[in-house]
């Protein structure tokens, strides 16, 4: 990353790199340089901005700062690329290095430490790993989950964050490993940072960062994870729940007690991803003890896949909801929450919205690609929000809605955000990429851009209608909370290991 040509040098001093400025929220940002009169670096933006598009960030100070992002080119971020802009803000900031303090200078109150700037994630133990003794020791005759995801822990929740936290429950620690654990870890140190209570994020220092969706995981970076998981479980029993097969080479060079393979996307159906994913995959039916999926679309060949096949939808987190107001006013706003990908039929999407003007379409989520504007101006684009902002703004509108082109890959999806539309009481409107027999109450399909727009109309009536629709809306996922998921995955689980009970086989690594 080069350096700023700010000619601001006088008192300059270089940030440390494990500090990311928060003001964009789970977004990749990093502050090149800080000094009294303000703050630079890049940041990576999650929504789709143009050139020279004006961003107003607000916080501690008399008024927004208005920045002008100017691309300075492409940055590779969890496999997509996105680009990377140079920014300037006008924010007066310090750091204390010996108390691992910001402080950022407000007109009204003048300097005061800063939740705004703040090191992400948290290290709790940061230790070589030779000085890992405390946390093996406690470990030792414990149960231990290693989760294995294709997301890190502070993104957007979904369903590996929400299944790892009601698993928790039956386990002394759960260990989370996603794409950020093999970008950099502080100090060149293995380091372990606390998620929420019994689940931690570990952080493997490697010299390059590997791409799994262009190649498998070479040899250098499984010698450099496997001998971290042999010290961190060698005291302990344990599981590893597999939720992304690139991570196949690791999971190979560990012993565990079971592995169970979560297939929760074909994910040699994503354009991004490597064809020979799906050899990962193979290599992981041939290792499981348990393969669970969220479609019964997702199950594979059983007459030649050994271990037992689970179904465990996706679902919703009622802690979330629990705000909903039924009775409340629901806005004119049809919403969507989600990744928008080469999946999403943004054709579709902005006829309906040029019928519907009166009708707000608020997108939240990353934006991969947007067509060529102007989109109709009643289509919003949020960016990414954090769940309980996303959670918050469901409760304000009056439809869900899944625009997804009707392709073999996207019958496989079994969608979180239909489960988290309905909890909130939105009647939820989908292309004909869901099968008839997997429509919930209150789900209406459309063939085309016309029914899809006549079908949000008669949606909004229903939201509109009393607050008795709307429960009812809600009541249809009651038995479809993350608990319940987890409890049906537990149950495989206990059953697995008992029919591995002693004859545990060694990896397949052909």
């Amino acid at each position: 990353m080069r350096r700023s040509k700010d000619k601001r040098t006088d008192k300059v001093i270089t940030a440390p790199r494990q500090f990311l400025l928060s003001l964009w929220q789970d977004v990749w940002s990093y502050i090149d340089r800080y000094d009294e009169t303000g703050i630079s670096g890049w940041v990576a933006p999650a929504k789709s901005v143009y050139k020279d598009e004006k961003v107003d960030i607000t916080g501690p100070y008399e008024q927004p700062v208005r920045l002008s992002l100017l691309p300075s080119g492409k940055v590779q971020l969890a496999g997509l690329k996105r680009t990377l802009f140079r920014f300037y803000a006008p924010l007066p900031v310090q750091f204390t290095p010996a108390q691992q303090r910001w402080r950022i200078h407000s007109a009204e109150r003048g300097w005061r430490s800063s939740p705004y700037i703040r090191a992400k994630p948290r290290p709790l133990i940061r230790y070589p790993l030779a000085r890992f003794g405390p946390f093996v020791e406690r470990m030792n005759g414990a149960r231990v989950l290693v989760v294995f995801s294709s997301i890190n822990w502070d993104a957007r929740k979904q369903r590996q964050q929400q299944l790892t936290t009601q698993l928790s429950s039956e386990y002394e620690a759960v260990i989370y490993i996603g794409p950020a654990s093999m970008e950099h870890a502080i100090g060149n140190e293995v380091v372990l940072a606390r998620n929420i209570p019994k689940v931690w994020s570990l952080f493997v220092p490697l010299a390059i960062r590997p791409d799994w969706n262009k190649a498998r995981l070479s040899e250098g970076t499984v010698k450099t994870f496997a001998p971290v998981l042999k010290h961190l479980t060698s005291s302990c029993a344990c599981d590893v729940l597999v939720m992304f097969p690139g991570w196949e080479p690791v999971v190979s060079a560990m012993e565990p007690d079971l592995i169970v393979y979560d297939r929760l996307d074909d994910h040699a159906g994503f354009e991004h991803v490597r064809a020979s994913i799906a050899e990962d995959e193979e290599r992981l039916f041939k290792q499981a003890g348990l393969i669970s999926v969220s479609h019964n679309a997702l199950k594979p060949d059983l007459t030649v896949i050994e271990a037992p096949c689970v179904t465990v939808r996706n679902g919703v987190d009622p802690l979330s909801l629990s705000a909903v107001s039924f009775s409340s006013e629901r806005e004119p706003c049809a919403i969507y929450v989600g990744a928008v990908e080469s999946w999403f039929d943004w054709e579709l999407l902005c006829d309906v919205a040029t019928q519907l003007p009166a009708m707000r379409f608020d997108i939240i989520g990353q934006v991969s690609g947007i067509p060529d504007p102007p989109l109709p101006r009643n289509i919003r684009l949020l960016g990414e929000r954090r769940h309980e902002e996303a959670m918050m703004r469901l409760t304000k509108a009056s439809v869900g809605i899944v625009p997804f082109y009707v392709t073999p890959f996207t019958r496989t999806i079994n969608a979180v955000k239909i489960y988290e539309y309905l909890g909130a009481g939105l009647p939820v409107v989908t292309t004909a990429f869901l099968d008839q027999a997997d429509t919930l109450p209150f789900v209406h399909r459309a063939e085309d851009a016309g029914a899809f727009a006549a079908a949000i109309e008669v949606a909004h009536a229903e939201a509109e209608a009393d607050e008795d629709t709307r429960r009812m809306a809600s009541a249809t996922v009651d038995g479809a909370s993350w608990q319940a998921r987890a409890t049906t995955l537990l149950d495989a689980m206990k059953q697995a290991r008992g029919r591995r009970k002693n004859s545990i086989r060694p990896p397949d690594r052909s």
